[in-house]
């Protein structure tokens, strides 16, 4: 490959994913730069911030710390501008270098030099109101995604629960002779009824058990997979216990309550 008229040996490629400037790229070694620019400094550092919102303290920081690197003078900070790294009248010794960030140059792009300063020297304002937008927005999608799920799953217990309720009322039409017998050798309505109602409260329990196992399994796979934090609370599981246990008792009542009030000689007459 020929580069400003030098030749150099490709030894390898990489597939831009994030960046697709990364296709225009041709990267080398650091030393191989300066001697072909003819720099003997580093021209460009590119600096990520660990958090969101931190972009600008972390040029700030970033101004003094090559100020005395460079051995500058530091009668004034020359950093209240650090997107543009000129310095406003009596700062002292101007900058030799560019501090930039992504926020501060899209704000200032194609902006006057004064209307630039003030800007940039309200810029950690400017990342307090964007992390409060940043942190309200973040809330309204947590809220509408709680409201989904909570949707989702009032709708699933409906339906499942209108299964335990077919479930039950088929096998009290299969068992009406059974009824009948028990109840003409002395069981009470009320024995059928907690006979029917326990079957119902099991089926529940029974099925959220094996949701609960799912979603065990679900968290483990989704996180070696897609390396994501899948922290499971006791409290949710014992919830999500205790609803399949309510919804096995309260679609499960209605089923028990018909078996319970079958007269005798009609369910024994029952073909």
């Amino acid at each position: 490959m020929q580069i400003k008229d030098q030749s150099y040996k490709v030894v390898g490629w990489i597939k831009a994913i994030e960046d697709e400037q990364q296709a225009e790229m041709a990267f080398m070694p650091v030393t191989t730069e300066q001697k072909l620019l003819n720099i003997p400094y580093v021209h460009i550092i590119t600096v990520a911030a660990t958090e969101a919102g931190k972009a600008t303290g972390v040029s700030s920081a970033i101004v003094p710390l090559l100020r005395s690197r460079h051995h500058i003078e530091d009668h004034k900070i020359g950093g209240a501008l650090p997107s543009t790294g000129n310095q406003m009248p009596g700062s002292g010794v101007p900058d030799d270098f560019t501090v930039k960030t992504q926020a501060s140059e899209a704000l200032t792009k194609g902006l006057y030099t004064s209307v630039a300063a003030f800007i940039l020297a309200n810029m950690p304002k400017v990342d307090q109101v964007n992390m409060e937008e940043m942190s309200g927005t973040l809330n309204r999608a947590g809220k509408t995604m709680t409201a989904l799920l909570a949707a989702i799953a009032t709708i699933s217990l409906i339906v499942g629960g209108i299964g335990i309720m077919n479930i039950m009322l088929i096998s009290v039409t299969k068992r009406t002779r059974e009824i009948g017998i028990r109840r003409a050798i002395g069981a009470r309505s009320i024995d059928v009824l907690n006979q029917f109602f326990v079957e119902a409260v099991t089926l529940g329990v029974c099925g959220g058990t094996i949701g609960i196992l799912l979603g065990f399994a679900a968290s483990f796979v989704i996180e070696r997979l897609l390396e994501w934090p899948a922290d499971i609370s006791f409290g949710a599981v014992a919830l999500a216990f205790g609803i399949s246990a309510a919804t096995g008792i309260f679609f499960g009542f209605y089923p028990a309550r018909r078996a319970s009030k079958l007269h005798p000689i009609d369910a024994l007459r029952y073909e």
